[in-house]
């Protein structure tokens, strides 16, 4: 990786620790741009000139939760189905000036520079290399750093550290009529020599440099294959002259167009050196902002032979040559042939076909992340294919590995990871641990990457009942992307606070009040709830209806919760509670659907209990569930005897067991929610071992099931399976 990574000395999953989960959302200023939506605009403005006289929402009064402080056991949960690793071992070198000794030959005084510089191309090669800087770079950059000597245990111990690598790489390289000869030396991060190997027999320039690279992989009992020998001694040129120009651009400013020149002159002479095509296209990319053109000549460097860092950077849904993109392919096929284990090729096939890869494919690279645990690229990239699939058990570890790998990006950040942290327990309804991850990312975020941890933190706020807070994050994302999410999200936050002042300040606003059409009838609905006209209210959202195996998701999980919150303040609660149960349904580990479950279940102790006593089970430390399980006992919810629960079971069994999914959904989300929660839970807390299996098959079933219903279902079954399967014992069996 070529300037484009960085390495942490130390990154923790303590830092979180520091987050100020209270602190205020900047606030936002308008923009300029135009939305048009001119007669849903209409409707919502003729509705806003009524004056308010009713409840906008059943959750007006509910309080803010304060969010509680987290320890550094917080993060790491007991159902993760990884251990999270921290980035340790491996190989970061960085490069010295070679000693360079002229006895024959046309001299070349620029060697001390040039061999070290094309020499990283080959330790690129090294399946544990995390070499984060090009010594073509840092010795332009900081040519201080060249004037280190090769005895100076200090001063190169302090390099090393200072560029927080490993190692540091120098040597000799003679020059002789006939060849060349050299010696290796390498230091640890003391700056003490742990290497030191003369190569006395003469041999050709490039051949010189795989030695040395074979000496390392020796010395640290790496596999090379025959494949991989041949291009460790593969010659880079196929013109020695174009070598000694490319000395010469140590002599030029750097990124002046007197630097293109030389590698211009270069490519002209010999097409075939790869590594300077390569090295050109990165420098002139980031120089000039050209990404098209980078790519293009990231592509060129692989016609003739494989070169590591351009195989990684090289994206072919960016290139415009097909050519060049179908020999990128065959490229990868290469390497994969003769460097199968080496992480960064893995990496790169995951990213490029990991949605096609089975739950076993991914499974299988698990392994090796925790082999080379300073393998962010590949770390995050597996642990994204996990979280699109559901299985957060896997996923949150692997992403908090990545935070610990020692890795950063090249604009300093961990935005991916840390988003997808935030988003990932928000999933989960953990949302402490989502507001710390987001809030953190949010301290220094990229521009791409901004909008989405405020979605993030605004999810995680609302479902805190912070809607103000909430409102202001959905509208930082809605101005950078203008989706509808995210100015629906917004509106509901604004009425379910009862912040109608704020509603009247957006409707003014000339983006926030231009109303997207597809979004309409849900801020028409409120509108109307507002006003009190209730059964309007229900009739502007009949074009949302409720079908669980079809249509979006968000917007009918917020159909029904508006639904509910109508009907229960219009004293509707037995046409409320279907409806707040379809909302729980789509989001089981809500604090919002439960709240509604709480109003529409009041006088049903026995469900409402059930319920609690799961969602206290799941969420122990959070004292809202805390709480909420605390009143339901006040109430006269006591646990039922194994009669009652064995009844349940053998009614779930038999519709497990018959044959058309559909149905068997359809049968379950008439279910009081968390009931088969409460019967599996129930039977495996029995003394009877036959009883604990059968709990746990039922849930196992039930959850398999299940996962077609939602993500969000899906999410919750499965980390709702690891905490029963804790219960058993069984979970690492």
């Amino acid at each position: 990786m070529i300037n484009r990574i960085r390495k942490l000395s130390s990154i923790i999953i303590a830092i979180f620790m520091l987050v100020e989960c209270g602190s205020q959302p900047e606030k936002l200023k308008p923009d300029d741009s135009k939305i048009m939506a001119e007669q849903s605009r209409e409707n919502i403005n003729a509705l806003s000139s009524i004056e308010i006289e009713h409840q906008s929402s059943v959750f007006n009064n509910v309080r803010a939760e304060p969010l509680r402080k987290l320890s550094v056991e917080d993060f790491i949960k007991p159902w993760y189905a990884l251990p999270v690793t921290r980035g340790t071992g491996m190989f970061n070198p960085m490069f010295l000036s070679f000693q360079y000794t002229y006895e024959g030959g046309k001299e070349d005084l620029k060697q001390s520079l040039t061999f070290p510089c094309l020499l990283s191309f080959k330790f690129d090669f090294v399946p544990d290399n995390f070499n984060n800087f090009h010594p073509a770079f840092v010795f332009r950059r900081y040519p201080d750093v060249i004037k280190i000597k090769q005895d100076q245990k200090e001063s190169i111990s302090s390099y090393i550290k200072t560029w927080s690598a490993t190692h540091a790489i120098g040597g000799e390289l003679i020059q002789g009529k006939d060849g060349y000869r050299g010696t290796l030396v390498v230091f640890d991060s003391q700056g003490k020599e742990i290497i030191r190997q003369k190569y006395q027999e003469v041999m050709p320039y490039f051949e010189l440099m795989g030695k040395l690279v074979q000496t390392w992989m020796n010395y640290r009992n790496q596999k090379i294959s025959p494949g991989l020998l041949k291009e460790l001694e593969r010659p880079m040129c196929r013109d020695m002259e174009t070598v000694r120009w490319y000395g010469e651009s140590f002599d030029v400013e750097w990124h002046a167009q007197a630097e293109w020149d030389i590698y211009d002159k270069i490519l002209k002479r010999d097409p075939s050196f790869g590594e300077v095509q390569f090295w050109y296209a990165n420098q002139k990319g980031w120089e000039t902002g050209d990404s098209k053109a980078a790519q293009i000549g990231k592509g060129k460097s692989l016609v003739d032979h494989l070169i590591m860092p351009a195989l990684n950077e090289f994206s072919p849904s960016d290139c415009t040559d097909q050519k060049l993109v179908e020999n990128f392919y065959n490229m990868l096929n290469y390497a994969e042939s003769i460097i199968p284990e080496n992480p960064e090729i893995i990496y790169k096939r995951l990213n490029i076909s990991g949605k096609d890869y089975s739950i076993g494919e991914l499974d299988a690279l698990i392994p090796v992340t925790q082999e080379y645990t300073r393998s962010y690229y590949l770390i995050d990239n597996l642990a994204f294919q996990f979280k699109n699939r559901g299985y957060h058990e896997k996923s949150i570890p692997l992403y908090l590995s990545a935070l610990n790998s020692g890795f950063k990006t090249g604009t300093g950040r961990y935005d991916y990871p840390l988003e997808a942290l935030s988003r990932a327990f928000w999933d989960l309804g953990l949302l402490a641990e989502s507001i710390a991850y987001s809030r953190y990312g949010l301290k220094n975020p990229s521009k791409s990457q901004k909008p989405w941890l405020s979605w993030d933190l605004g999810l995680s706020l609302r479902e805190s009942f912070n809607f103000n807070e909430a409102a202001i994050c959905f509208r930082e994302r809605f101005l950078a992307h203008q989706d509808i999410y995210s100015m629906l999200i917004g509106y509901m936050c604004l009425y379910e606070g009862g912040l109608m002042d704020k509603v009247l300040e957006w409707e003014k606003d000339p983006v926030m009040g231009n109303i997207k059409e597809e979004i309409a009838p849900f801020i028409e609905s409120r509108k109307l709830l507002e006003k009190g006209a209730y059964e309007q209210a229900i009739e502007r959202l009949k074009g949302y209806p409720f079908d669980i195996f079809s249509g979006d998701e968000w917007l009918q999980r917020e159909a029904e919760i508006i639904r509910a919150d109508i009907l229960i303040l219009s004293d509707q609660i037995n046409k409320a509670k279907k409806h707040a149960i379809n909302a729980w349904y789509m989001a089981p580990r809500s604090r919002r659907t439960a709240y509604l479950l709480e109003q529409t279940l009041g006088d049903d102790i026995q469900s409402l209990g059930r319920f609690a006593r799961i969602a206290f089970f799941i969420f122990k430390e959070q004292e809202y569930w805390q709480r909420l399980f605390g009143r339901i006992k006040e109430k006269g919810y006591e646990e039922e005897g194994p009669e009652n629960i064995i009844s349940e079971y053998n009614k779930f069994i038999n519709e497990l067991n018959k044959s058309f999914a559909r149905s068997k959904i359809e049968f379950f989300i008439k279910q009081p929610p968390f009931l088969v929660e409460h019967v599996a839970l129930s039977m495996i807390q029995m003394e009877d071992e036959d009883y604990r299996q059968r709990g746990l098959s039922l849930y196992r079933r039930y959850s398999e099931l299940m996962q077609e219903l939602s993500f969000f279902q899906k999410v919750h079954s499965r980390i709702f399976l690891r905490q029963l399967m804790l219960v058993e014992g069984v979970l690492n069996e």
